[in-house]
């Protein structure tokens, strides 16, 4: 029996622990911290742009995760986080 999947492939166990995630207090305070550190677009420097940082993105995306324990350790490692 294969697991249900949702429009962009991922298994609804892995979207419902995605969203659980990034609706926690804990997630909420790491963004921030992450955007007060780097300020700036880190993509846009590399270019030689200057451009404010409105979003935080996962380098290594959390849903790549085959655990929640392991998605969780992406999803909150300040090193596998870019502003």
């Amino acid at each position: 029996m294969s697991k249900k999947r949702n429009w962009r492939g991922v298994s609804d166990k892995i979207a419902k622990d995605k969203t659980e995630i990034y609706n926690s207090r804990e997630w909420k305070e790491l963004r921030i911290q992450k955007l007060r550190a780097n300020p700036l677009c880190e993509e846009c420097l590399k270019q030689g742009i200057v451009t404010s940082s409105r979003s935080v993105h996962h380098i290594v995306p959390i849903e790549t995760a085959r655990t929640k324990d392991e998605m969780r350790r992406l999803a909150f490692d300040l090193n596998n986080l870019k502003a």
